[in-house]
């Protein structure tokens, strides 16, 4: 038999992948951006792809997100020889935490109330006026002037959100006693007549008690009589 033979060559060449390094998974704080990096390893001659969704998102190595929910977002990047490899990063988004505070409220000059907020691990308090402490869930205040106070609350994911409570501060009521004249004579009647004051402004609803070793509540006018000589001194209080 004729066994007649021949043989031919292919050379095949294996291109290597591009490697790049890519920024590890992360979290973010709702209504916050961060960049994502794509760093290159083995060629610095590359083309990038970002893709969240399916959807092409840009062309650069670096990107900046602000997704609104937890979103990944993948990266492929071509080398100058045509090959291209793809890697990505998962970014969870974290909610804000939801702070509640202590109502608003109205007190007298000189009055301490204490304020509360709640809602994270970590309270920060502005601005330092009249406050017991800037750090706290609790903090008492005792303002001199009508203020607002706000707390800034950061939960255990390091997100953070603020809120604020309004202190009315009233002035203390000026109480003034009349009386025509200022010497009696022993066993005389006497009327004494009590106006009060909330800084200029007669307070009409306002509540009266008198010291003197004599005592009315509730009334604008008050008659007594001298019972021992010497000097009697009446009081609001």
């Amino acid at each position: 038999t004729n066994e007649c033979t021949n043989s031919d060559t292919l050379k095949v060449t294996v291109l290597n992948l591009p490697t790049i390094d890519i920024i590890a998974d992360t979290n973010l704080c709702i209504e916050n951006s961060i960049d994502l990096f794509a760093t290159p390893i083995t060629d610095n001659n590359l083309t990038y792809a970002w893709v969240k969704n399916g959807i092409a998102d840009t062309t650069q190595n670096i990107v900046t997100v602000n997704p609104t929910k937890t979103t990944t977002y993948f990266a492929t990047v071509t080398g100058q020889n045509g090959c291209f490899a793809t890697d990505s990063v998962n970014v969870t988004v974290n909610s804000l935490p939801i702070v509640t505070t202590s109502n608003g409220t109205t007190i007298c000059i000189g009055e301490t109330i204490d304020i509360t907020a709640t809602g994270g691990t970590s309270y920060t308090w502005s601005p330092d006026v009249k406050i017991s402490a800037l750090a706290g869930a609790t903090v008492s205040v005792n303002p001199d002037t009508s203020i607002t106070y706000f707390v800034n609350v950061t939960d255990g994911n390091s997100c953070s959100n603020q809120d604020s409570i309004r202190i009315n501060v009233t002035p203390l009521p000026t109480g003034t006693l009349t009386a025509p004249q200022d010497t009696f004579c022993l066993g005389e009647t006497i009327t004494i007549t009590a106006q009060l004051t909330d800084g200029l402004v007669e307070n009409p609803n306002g509540s009266y008690s008198f010291d003197g070793g004599i005592s009315f509540t509730n009334t604008k006018e008050f008659t007594f009589t001298t019972q021992t000589a010497g000097d009697t001194i009446i009081k609001i209080i």
